[in-house]
């Protein structure tokens, strides 16, 4: 790595930790902005995915018990949301669609820090062309490379980071794939405030879009009533929201909950 390279890195890692604790969604959407730039693709998307299933029933399921969670994309695209929901159908055995190489490999890897591009050989990427699954993920949508960089959390959740070349008929390099690598693993921190801001750490079950927009308003320190009037939402129906946000994470007011983005409480 060029040392031109290594400080675009770490201009990105100080960029990213420029952002307070309630703009989460606005630091990712900068981070994909970075990636783009950095790596000249074309869409970046990021996801959590938790372990739901383990020991011998995790052996014989097609995702190794691994399930995607919270999903974030740069450059929305409708078709794109619809192709990732026939990927949990057919994870849970609802759909005829069937999973690819690249799902089935990359889950069974779980544990360990990974980066792959679409044709390094991590499958038999000949094979893979040839089936449906890539027709439909691949080649309508016409994707002609793809980087996945993977990162623990924990025994049960990994963070994902997926960047692509779309209709350009060009493809990464090794180089741009370790550049990746290393961009994303220096920011474990980040990849945490993701999953905490979605619910799927220290909560007990996942935020729903709204809860997670008043959660943001909640950590800026505005008031029920402020929030309600930028969420153009009623006080009760708020109040009703920060109780249930108090309830998923097992607080009792709005100090314990910024402790928990501080870092002061696991």
């Amino acid at each position: 790595m060029t040392t031109r390279e290594l400080e675009s890195v770490f201009a990105i890692w100080d960029s990213v930790a420029e952002f307070n604790t309630s703009e989460s969604d606005a630091a990712l959407r900068h981070l994909f902005e970075c990636l783009a730039k950095l790596l000249r693709a074309d869409n970046v998307f990021w996801f959590s995915a938790v372990r739901l299933i383990s020991g011998e029933m995790a052996n014989r399921d097609l995702g190794h018990g691994w399930r995607m969670r919270s999903y974030e994309v740069w450059q929305p695209d409708p078709a794109k949301q619809e192709r990732l929901k026939l990927v949990q159908k057919s994870l849970d055995k609802k759909s005829d669609v069937p999973l690819g190489l690249t799902t089935t490999t990359i889950s069974g890897e779980a544990g360990r820090f990974r980066v792959h591009r679409l044709r390094d050989g991590w499958i038999d990427f000949k094979t893979f062309k040839s089936t449906p699954h890539y027709d439909l993920f691949y080649r309508l949508p016409r994707i002609d490379d793809r980087i996945w960089v993977v990162l623990p959390l924990g025994p049960d959740m990994e963070s994902y980071f997926v960047i692509d070349k779309i209709a350009t008929r060009t493809r990464f390099s090794a180089a741009d794939a370790e550049l990746a690598g290393v961009v994303l693993r220096g920011l474990k921190w980040f990849h945490r405030a993701l999953a905490l801001s979605h619910g799927l750490i220290a909560a007990r079950s996942p935020l729903t879009a709204m809860e997670r927009r008043v959660t943001r308003l909640l950590l800026t320190g505005r008031s029920e009533k402020e929030i309600a009037d930028a969420l153009g939402s009623t006080l009760g129906t708020t109040h009703n929201h920060v109780g249930q946000i108090f309830r998923k994470f097992g607080v009792r007011s709005r100090a314990e909950l910024t402790a928990i983005w501080l870092g002061h409480r696991k």
